[in-house]
């Protein structure tokens, strides 16, 4: 085998060696992305599923019967809780780590939505309904965008669910915020027609 011969093999073999790592790589990074668009979609339909029953939620208490004898209605004040995540281990290494960080954190939100509920239960039960609803708007929509930006990341098809339960948290949560604002009015005003009286009385007192 001359010299030119030799090369020209030497040639053949490193082509080849490169184009099978190249193939390797190529696999690889295949892998990597089915794993993760898997993931991806198990996840956002755990977290669509989730915004549902948090909107179910606010229906179900918004037509809430009152008991005989009972002061409140029969409200539900146990926020949705959020179903186990898939236990994929290639797939979590393969979702981007912000996506998995909030998707594994949300039951803490959770718990901590919930703690809220059980301090208005025990020092303001008067208010119960509007701060359920209030935490399960908030929480029903991050789980939404949260399922939305993961369809969006890894290109997978929107939902596009018959009754729009994201909407409904959408329309009751700003229903929310004007019934606080209104609130903070009112006791606005109240505080100043009580201090106006006070001050009347005061300048009475003063002239006799």
């Amino acid at each position: 085998m001359d010299g030119n011969t030799v090369l020209d093999f030497g040639k053949v073999v490193l082509g080849a060696l490169l184009g099978s790592g190249a193939a390797s790589i190529g696999l690889a990074w295949w892998k990597h992305r089915g794993d993760s668009r898997y993931l991806a979609l198990r996840l956002a339909v755990i977290f669509e599923g989730y915004a549902s029953a948090c909107s179910s939620l606010i229906s179900r208490n918004g037509n809430a019967e009152t008991p005989q004898g009972h002061e409140f209605p029969n409200w539900d004040v146990n926020l949705p809780t959020l179903p186990e995540l898939p236990s994929d281990a290639d797939g979590w290494k393969a979702l981007d780590v912000e996506e998995a960080a909030l998707c594994l954190g949300f039951a803490s939100q959770i718990a901590g939505c919930q703690s809220v509920v059980g301090e208005t239960i025990e020092h303001s039960p008067h208010d119960i309904d509007d701060v359920v609803a209030e935490e399960a708007c908030c929480l029903g929509l991050q789980a939404w965008d949260l399922a939305v930006r993961l369809r969006s990341t890894h290109k997978l098809q929107p939902l596009a669910p018959r009754y729009d339960y994201a909407q409904h948290l959408r329309e009751e949560q700003a229903a929310g915020t004007k019934r606080r604002q209104e609130a903070a009015r009112d006791a606005e005003q109240f505080g100043r027609v009580i201090a106006e009286a006070q001050q009347r009385v005061l300048d009475a007192e003063a002239r006799e």
